[in-house]
Parts: C-alpha cells; sequence; structure tokens
C-alpha cells in the first residue's frame, strides 16, 4: 500500500495524483503513515460523512419539516453521527494515551513544547510537530 506524503491518505499502486488532497505522486512522496496521519484521517472521515448526512437534510429539508416520521429520521440520525464522533474522539484519546505510555515506559525525552514523550531518534514531535 502507497500512501500520500502530504495528508497520508492510502492510494493506489496506479494513482498520479493523490485524490484526497490532490499532490502529485511520485516514490519520493510514498511513505507509510504515522499516528498522527491516522488521527487526521479518522477526522476526515468523521468529517465528510457529517457533511455529507447535513447535504441529505437540508436537500429535503422542507419535507423534513412536515413530516413527523422524516424529523425523527433526521434526529436519530444526527445522534447517530453525535455518537459516532464520540467514540472516535474516545478512540484516538485511548490510542494516545497508549502510545504515550508506552513511549513513557521506554524512558524517552519530553517534547518541550506539548509534553508528548519521544521516541529515541526523534527529529520532530509526533504529536505537536516541534523540532526536538
Amino acid at each position: 500500500m502507497r500512501y500520500c506524503s502530504e495528508c497520508g491518505a492510502a492510494i493506489s499502486e496506479d494513482d498520479v495524483f493523490c485524490a484526497n488532497c490532490g499532490t502529485k505522486l511520485d516514490s519520493a512522496t510514498e511513505k507509510e503513515p504515522t499516528f498522527k496521519d491516522a488521527v487526521d484521517a479518522m477526522h476526515q472521515v468523521m468529517v465528510h460523512t457529517t457533511k455529507k448526512v447535513d447535504a441529505t437534510i437540508k436537500a429535503i429539508g422542507e419535507k423534513i419539516e412536515h413530516d413527523p416520521t422524516l424529523k425523527e429520521a433526521r434526529d436519530a440520525m444526527r445522534q447517530v453521527m453525535a455518537y459516532a464522533t464520540k467514540k472516535v474522539d474516545d478512540a484516538i484519546e485511548t490510542l494516545d494515551t497508549t502510545v504515550q505510555k508506552t513511549l513513557e515506559g521506554l524512558g524517552e525525552k519530553k517534547c518541550k513544547r506539548c509534553g508528548a514523550t519521544l521516541p529515541k531518534g526523534a527529529v520532530y514531535c509526533w504529536r505537536c510537530g516541534e523540532a526536538v
């Protein structure tokens, strides 16, 4: 699997440009995704999905206002999206805590800017991007 160096999105072997951010791809732009890339991707999915749900609700807005069943469906969709967003945020927080505890167990140094524990040889902080 290849990944865009600009946004971390997964790209197919045939892609010339990243479908997510439009970056021109070549072998120099490929990289394995980082924890931050995974977090960003989860947020992108949630933002995109929420926008799609809101666009659908807006497109049928007037019908919804005059039909109690559609109002219930709209409210249910919003509740599901809020619940899913909370679960993703909780998962990110759990992953972040797990990474921190693992790195702390290795006795590595801390980022001066955000306090993240850094792995040996780190040049930049994995959490905030600060130069070490």
